[in-house]
């Protein structure tokens, strides 16, 4: 049996195994029961295995859920929110998992399925699949009134755990369903951005315009010249005093040469306090908005 790759397994999965990984290391079914019966390994779930003088946790509950689905799923919802201790949330019952295919089943799961799952709404959280910090905000909405949600983004936003120019992408880019009421985020987004206006292209727009409307003061300054790490580099836009800047990337480089550049510098530049906001032809107005008011706060410095 090769026990060093399920170790390795083990490390990335708080300590939890499945029977497949199991198998597929080359344990038999028979020796897995004499494990069970002699009590070195305790069943989480089905199919999921814990060794025994590891203790349950939270964590590892949510852990086994996701590892008992057997298919490509993550923490999402309610379940997502307690996992980024986000604040005002209730305190689910069940385990939330998020899908693009058949929603899981199973005690104590509830299963959601979507159509839309991108690698940039989903990540890991202490080991743990669960959708990204905004996405589970927006997930989590339904039910809650305007002002009871603007007081968790709020809170979310102070303690740095999502930010709001990502709220506001996710928000665009997320299919509007039945079971996701959009009314009381779009209310919050509206009093946090101005403008805020969900949908179109900012392709070929005037950023100094866009931000301009949005009542964005002070303006950043265009083609600003900072020196980092003895190189100079121009930003598109820049406010210096707060250290944020819009980076504009347009059509793909196609040099391997070119990219390993253009990641250096963005680098350099975070290395020196910089944040970098990338936008594309695909960055709503909302968007650079959302990026205005977060790089013109008094604690975005």
């Amino acid at each position: 049996m090769d026990f060093a790759a399920l170790d390795r397994l083990g490390e990335r999965q708080l300590g939890l195994l499945t029977t497949r990984q199991f198998l597929a290391a080359g344990a038999s079914r028979g020796w897995i029961q004499r494990q069970l019966a002699t009590g070195r390994l305790v069943r989480e779930r089905k199919g999921v295995l814990r060794p025994f003088g590891l203790p349950p946790t939270q964590d590892r509950a949510w852990m086994a859920a996701v590892l008992s689905a057997q298919e490509d799923v993550v923490l999402s919802h309610q379940t997502a929110a307690a996992a980024w201790q986000f604040k005002g949330f209730e305190v689910p019952h069940g385990i939330d998992l998020l899908t693009l295919g058949t929603p899981p089943r199973g005690p104590g799961i509830r299963g959601h399925q979507t159509l839309y799952l991108p690698p940039a709404n989903r990540t890991v959280l202490r080991w743990m699949p669960v959708t990204s910090a905004e996405r589970t905000m927006i997930d989590a909405a339904s039910g809650i009134n305007p002002w009871d949600l603007g007081r968790r983004v709020d809170d979310a936003l102070r303690r740095k755990l999502i930010t709001l120019p990502r709220l506001v992408r996710c928000f665009e880019a997320v299919p509007v369903s039945g079971q996701r009421p959009s009314r009381a985020m779009k209310d919050v987004l509206a009093e946090r951005v101005p403008g805020f206006n969900p949908g179109g292209s900012a392709s070929e727009l005037d950023v100094l315009a866009i931000l301009r409307r949005a009542g964005i003061s002070p303006l950043p300054v265009q083609q600003f010249k900072v020196k980092v790490e003895g190189r100079i580099y121009e930003l598109d836009y820049a406010w210096p005093d707060t250290l944020h800047a819009i980076e504009y990337q347009g059509d793909p480089h196609f040099t391997v040469s070119a990219l390993h550049d253009d990641l250096e510098r963005w680098r350099r530049l975070q290395r020196n306090g910089w944040r970098m906001w990338l936008t594309t032809d695909h960055t709503t107005e909302s968007e650079y908005a959302a990026i205005g008011v977060a790089a013109t706060r008094q604690d975005a410095a």
